[in-house]
């Protein structure tokens, strides 16, 4: 289950005008959850950072969302 604000955020992403190589930051990321709608939003030649501090989260992204190498 999304945060509350998770989920305003998934819902008003994808409405957002896609940017020309803005680099987004995801903070804490988790699974990824909002992964799919911040590259969109990155737009073509952006890139979406994705820390987070805890490994096992990171394992849970799915590997169809990572581009390029991840660095832990």
């Amino acid at each position: 289950m999304l945060h509350r604000h998770a989920v305003e955020l998934v819902d008003a992403v994808p409405a957002a005008e896609p940017q020309t190589g803005l680099t987004v930051v995801d903070v804490a990321t988790g699974a990824g959850t909002l992964l799919p709608a911040l590259h969109r939003l990155a737009g073509p030649g952006g890139r979406v950072l994705a820390p987070d501090r805890s490994l096992g989260m990171l394992h849970r992204v799915p590997s169809s969302t990572v581009r390029g190498q991840a660095d832990h």
